[in-house]
């Protein structure tokens, strides 16, 4: 049986716009191969080899709009992931110098040098 949601729609129809850089990458792609295509359309007048071009042009445009965005992310990702561990490690660090310092042991050694 099919999910649907609220409106009704089904809901497997749309998965793929839930991944991340697709809603963009399909819309760069229509326009550019659209804007090829009709280029092409208005300077040769040829209707088949400029169709022929927008498809090409929208499959070629789509796919690598899409790998360099998802590329760009998965760069950024690593680098919060990254900046999520410094911060850790500097936590962790601190948290051990606070722990030294206010240790007894510490504190006796302090008394008996001076």
């Amino acid at each position: 049986m099919e999910e649907t949601d609220i409106d009704g729609r089904n809901e497997e129809a749309f998965f793929l716009f839930r991944t991340p850089c697709t809603r963009t990458a399909f819309l760069t792609g229509i326009g550019g191969g659209f804007t090829l295509g009709l280029a092409h359309f208005m300077f040769s007048s040829r209707v088949k080899r400029s169709t022929d071009l927008a498809v090409y042009s929208f499959a070629a445009i789509t796919l690598g709009t899409w790998m360099y965005c998802r590329y760009d992310r998965a760069k950024k990702r690593l680098a919060q992931k990254r900046v999520k561990d410094a911060v850790r490690q500097e936590i962790r660090l601190e948290k051990v110098h606070q722990t030294m310092s206010s240790s007894p042991e510490t504190t006796d050694a302090k008394l008996d040098s001076t």
